[in-house]
């Protein structure tokens, strides 16, 4: 049984499609249920140096970073990614899908910056929120316990500015929709593959049990039963190879007796009965013929020819003594010699002299001769 034909077959079977479809929506409830998904809020916050408040310009905490304008310029490529920078792209009327890059210089792009961007996780997108602004608010509250823990004084505290805000939480992680039916479909196929090694294994099985009884003999199969002989079981259920005595047969066919299927084994004597006996094979039914053979049969009797009388081909005659067997030809032969020996003057119309019968003689040996050679 290939795909295709188990396909075919399983497609006339309630109990499998049930099943298969019973699979599909246990696997689709699966895979709704096991799909989760969170909302991520990100933010960026900048830790800058005191000198907020002096006339220099060289006290600017936005220029007096590490690295300089190296460093403000990674604050505005970060802040410029935030959605006010998207914002003002497109009110110009460009795209917000802008690569900006912000190296320092030949150096190495990974150095420790003041820019902190982080990523906070919750079930909500308002909790998502919410997280953001309380660690923003942490890390103001010890940043700032930190400095009067060290003896800071005046207006030369450093401080956090937050340039990218914290976002409403954005949806992320698998669809429910999606991995249903994902897992639906993979739980209909192993289904089907299920049921076809199934079926498989059971149709190998049939065949070899099959095969091993057919092969095994009727005495291997139960007990006889005494009640009925083997000829009345065979008549009693068609089909079924009857087993007949060797010497009964054999005795019905050379005396020329029919035995008939229902005769019990004592009408045909003690020694058939205890003579070993033979499986006579079951009759096996014949096919009726379909649609093609009929017609091929109709096409082969539209064409046969009737042959008229006149046409056929006479047969020639033989001849009746041909037939005649050498001993009937014998018999005839010595009958004719007594007839003529007793009136030899009727047969001939001459005398009887000694030299015209021993030419008579002659002449009958010599017919005799050739009608023996003629019966051979």
């Amino acid at each position: 049984m290939n795909v295709a034909g188990f396909l075919r077959w399983a497609l006339t079977k309630p109990a499998i499609i049930l099943l298969v479809i019973v699979a599909g929506i246990a696997g689709g409830a699966i895979g709704w249920k096991s799909t989760t998904s969170h909302f991520e809020s990100s933010a960026a916050v900048l830790v800058i140096p005191p000198g907020a408040g002096s006339v220099n310009a060289k006290d600017n905490p936005f220029t007096s970073l590490d690295y300089g304008a190296a460093q403000i310029a990674q604050v505005l490529t970060v802040v410029a990614q935030s959605p006010r920078g998207a914002a003002a792209l497109e009110g110009a009327g460009a795209s917000p899908d802008v690569t900006m890059i912000a190296a320092v210089g030949d150096g190495n792009p990974k150095q420790i910056s003041p820019l902190i961007t982080f990523t906070v996780s919750a079930p909500t997108a308002e909790q998502s929120k919410a997280g953001a602004d309380a660690l923003i608010a942490f890390w103001r509250a010890e940043f700032k316990k930190m400095q009067v823990d060290a003896g800071v004084v005046g207006n030369t505290f450093a401080d956090l500015r937050v340039p990218v805000t914290p976002t409403t939480g954005m949806e992320v992680g698998g669809n429910p929709m999606r991995a249903a039916l994902g897992l639906a479909m993979g739980a209909a196929l192993a289904t089907l593959v299920l049921c076809l090694i199934a079926a498989a294994g059971w149709e190998t099985y049939r065949r070899n049990k099959g095969a091993a009884g057919s092969v095994s003999s009727p005495a291997a199969d139960g007990p006889a039963t005494p009640a009925s002989t083997p000829v009345d079981a065979a008549s009693a259920q068609p089909g079924i190879a009857a087993t007949m005595p060797a010497a009964a047969s054999g005795a019905a066919a050379t005396s020329g007796v029919a035995v008939s299927p229902g005769a019990p084994v004592g009408a045909l004597g003690a020694d058939a009965a205890a003579a070993p006996s033979r499986v006579v094979p079951a009759a096996i039914p014949i096919r009726p013929p379909g649609d093609a053979a009929r017609r091929a049969m109709t096409r082969w009797r539209d064409r046969v020819e009737e042959v008229s009388e006149d046409g056929e081909i006479p047969l020639p005659e033989l001849d009746e003594t041909s037939d005649a067997s050498p001993a009937t030809a014998t018999a005839t032969a010595d009958a004719t010699d007594d007839a003529q020996d007793a009136s030899p003057a009727a047969t001939t119309g001459t005398p009887a002299t000694p030299a015209a019968a021993e030419a008579e003689d002659e002449d009958d040996d010599e017919l005799e001769v050739r009608q023996v050679q003629s019966a051979r």
